[in-house]
């Protein structure tokens, strides 16, 4: 089990640096590749363990995908082409993979199985099963109790109907589920969103041909398929630096009064809450729009050194937007002076671990106070006062890993992070690159 020693930052930081490719974008790559019709080009699709795994399951699925320097190659068979396979497709630790596969391959008319590691057999998936069942998809999992859980098997089903629906929690992923399974479906599926959440998805499908129409108040996205030719376009891919790894940097840079810029991040609208929540602590951060072709916006995020951190307040709209960003927030808001809190995390108990137990428990070695109550959690600040030096448990949570070892940079003393190797599972080159800053961080 590999550990992170981090000593406290010694000087403030400066200089540019990018992060590997957004990971949520390259999953969604990979898998509309794989269904359009002729040869996709990506560049910069993130290596991450996560979508390592998205794209061996492509590969044992049928798909040609060849790599040259920073591009990737992937040579779709058409909404249809899956093979069948007596292989288990494993999605390893990724949510994202098995539940946005659930839907793809639902409409596949083919008899597969998806697996992954044991921390994603403890993961709930009857939110997506149910309205699956619902469109007609022949899908089940382990049951438990109310609860469903992985392995998922899914069973040759002749077609699958339309769906009227509306998410009962905001969640990209469930949402980006229904939206594959529709593709698959006789009619025009509805689906409604309480609250906006991510939409990669719906970028990527629109930019890639699919019938994909938007109606607001409220928010509701129409999959046209009645009048679609069933064929995705292979349209060439450039993916922007993950701004959810970029969070780790920013935040450390906030935290240690340092600047920082980040070059080439995706700018989304829908992943930006971090930055405004930032903004709400008093940080100075600047966002340099440098392009909006190829579905998603970029630029670069500028990080300017600033003493001012107040405790502030994330609605529940605002905590779906951040949701992965929490970890990190939460050391913000230790940082800040007063009291911070969240409302609408309740979905952070079924993480990579329980993140809300997690958190808390990271946040008590470092001698910060924290309650949860509610779906709420809420941070009493220390503002200018230094951690404790501490040994941080991190369950294998790669996010958790990544805010302790922030936070150590601002300790009384040396501090361990647990499990340190689980950051490959979004951010491989989290070390490198906050050496690269200055910060002294090993592995062991």
């Amino acid at each position: 089990m590999a550990r992170f020693n981090v000593y406290p930052l010694a000087q403030r930081f400066s200089g540019q640096i990018s992060v590997p490719g957004d990971k949520s974008i390259s999953h969604r790559a990979l898998m509309l590749g794989m269904i359009s019709k002729g040869e996709m080009s990506i560049e910069g699709l993130s290596m991450c363990e996560d979508v390592i795994h998205t794209k061996q399951a492509c590969v044992d699925l049928g798909i040609d995908i060849q790599t040259d320097g920073n591009k990737t190659y992937v040579r779709g068979h058409g909404l249809y082409g899956v093979i069948a396979t007596d292989k288990r497709i494993d999605c390893g630790n990724s949510g994202t993979s098995l539940r946005l596969f659930a839907g793809l391959l639902s409409g596949q008319s083919k008899s597969l199985t998806l697996v992954g590691d044991e921390s994603l057999h403890r993961r709930p998936m009857k939110r997506i099963l149910d309205p699956l069942q619902t469109m007609g998809a022949n899908i089940e999992g382990r049951v438990d109790g109310e609860e469903i859980y992985p392995p998922l098997h899914i069973k040759n089903t002749d077609a699958l109907s339309h769906i009227d629906y509306t998410l009962p929690v905001a969640s990209a992923q469930v949402k980006s589920t229904l939206l594959l399974a529709s593709l698959y479906a006789q009619q025009n599926s509805l689906i409604v969103e309480p609250i906006l959440s991510r939409d990669h998805t719906e970028r990527m499908l629109c930019y890639l041909g699919a019938p994909v129409l938007f109606q607001k108040t409220p928010r509701t996205i129409i999959m046209q398929v009645s009048s679609w030719n069933r064929e995705l376009l292979p349209n060439p891919i450039s993916i922007p630096g993950d701004i959810s790894s970029a969070a780790f940097i920013i935040a450390a840079a906030v935290i240690t009064q340092s600047s920082v810029t980040i070059s080439n991040v995706g700018l989304n609208p829908l992943r930006k809450c971090f930055l405004d929540a930032l903004r709400k602590s008093g940080a100075c951060i600047e966002e340099e729009l440098v392009s909006q072709e190829n579905m998603e916006p970029r630029g670069n995020i500028v990080v300017h050194k600033n003493k001012n951190r107040q405790s502030f307040v994330l609605n529940r709209q605002e905590v779906a937007s951040c949701i992965d960003e929490i970890p990190i927030l939460a050391i913000v808001a230790a940082c800040s002076l007063g009291e911070s809190q969240f409302y609408g995390v309740e979905d952070l108990e079924f993480k990579e671990s329980n993140r809300i137990k997690t958190i808390q428990d990271m946040l008590s070695n470092f001698s910060v106070s924290s309650k949860y109550h509610d779906g709420i959690l809420s941070i009493d600040g220390i503002g200018e006062q230094l951690f404790s030096k501490a040994t941080i448990q991190t369950q294998g949570d790669h996010r958790i890993v990544m805010a302790a070892a922030i936070a150590s940079l601002r300790a009384n003393g040396v501090c361990t992070i647990t499990h340190a190797d689980s950051v490959d599972t979004s951010f491989p080159s989290f070390a490198l690159t906050l050496q690269k800053l200055g910060v002294e961080i090993q592995a062991h």
